[in-house]
């Protein structure tokens, strides 16, 4: 099977991710993809064939658009291997 072109993946932030690499040092089962997928969720994703990945939020209770400067963020989160 092809890998996906796009990835739609929740976006996890540093500590989030730090517990999934510790729940794995606790079992036993850490391993050099989870301590690369740690340090760079994109990178991990692009290695693997993907071309882009897009992180997703949670969205906010009342549904209200982000403010401005939320949203350029939002948009960062976007990645686009072809975009370098």
């Amino acid at each position: 099977m092809a890998p996906a072109k796009t990835v739609v993946v929740p976006y996890l932030d540093t500590i989030e991710r730090l517990l999934f690499v510790l729940s794995d040092f606790e079992q036993g089962t850490v391993s050099r993809s989870s301590l690369d997928y740690f340090e760079d969720p994109a990178g991990w994703w692009l290695s693997r064939g993907a071309e882009r990945v897009i992180f997703l939020q949670q969205g906010r209770p009342d549904d209200a658009p982000l403010p401005p400067a939320e949203n350029q963020m939002a948009q960062w989160m976007v990645l686009d291997a072809a975009a370098g």
